[in-house]
């Protein structure tokens, strides 16, 4: 699996969803979250020892992958097959599953786009979508994954001394928090570890199904440098 960390000094701090949580709109070439559980990954599998494999064969012959009765070679798999990319903390408008589908196009490849951030009316803190798009990653069936989840209590900007700027919450000997925080920042960093935590499970879960694929996934996640 390839992983980038990236890093953005324009990152935008994230905010809490609503109380009333309209269903968003759906935008052209963009999907609901919702829709990753209405069977996204008919038919199409990267797994090396997927079920529906020849019977007498432990591998497929090199440079082929077995789907749906047939060995094909990368390009005709390409060609066949639905991706998934999922993509958390997209903003409102989500530019980089429109380029990715975009670009998937251009390659002559199909690919659904999940987009889900708080400007939508979804909550990451949230069972649901997370709880999905987690048991997805753990069955291998997120090719592509982004996250650039909230900097505002990770933020080295709250170092600086200047009037009005906030305080800092946490160092890097205390990652998870400071000592002596109020009960409103001790929320708001837990809040941000949560968070951070669960784009980096689907990351690591995506990267252990990996190991029993032929077509390997990617994941990158977003951050302010240090």
């Amino acid at each position: 699996m390839a992983l980038w960390v990236m890093t953005n000094g324009n990152n935008k701090e994230g905010g809490q969803p609503s109380e009333q949580k309209a269903q968003p709109e759906q935008k052209e070439g963009v999907l609901r979250g919702s829709d990753i559980t209405k069977g996204l990954r008919k038919g199409t599998k990267r797994a090396r020892h997927a079920g529906d494999g020849p019977s007498g064969h432990d591998e497929p012959p090199k440079q082929k992958i077995y789907v749906k009765g047939d060995y094909m070679d990368f390009k005709e798999y390409l060609a066949h097959r639905l991706f998934l990319f999922v993509h958390h903390y997209s903003g409102e408008t989500d530019n980089l599953s429109l380029a990715v589908k975009e670009e998937c196009e251009k390659r002559g490849m199909k690919v659904d786009t999940v987009s889900i951030d708080a400007a939508q009316g979804y909550d990451l803190m949230a069972e649901v979508p997370f709880k999905y798009h987690f048991e997805h990653a753990t069955m291998g069936k997120i090719d592509g994954f982004h996250a650039g989840f909230p900097c505002n209590t990770y933020s080295k900007l709250r170092w600086r001394e200047a009037p009005g700027m906030p305080k800092p919450l946490r160092s890097k000997s205390h990652p998870y928090g400071l000592p002596g925080l109020s009960a409103r920042e001790r929320e708001q960093c837990d809040t941000g570890t949560i968070l951070m935590a669960r784009s980096a499970l689907i990351v690591s879960e995506m990267d252990r199904a990996d190991r029993e694929m032929q077509v390997q996934s990617f994941a990158t996640v977003e951050n302010p440098p240090d």
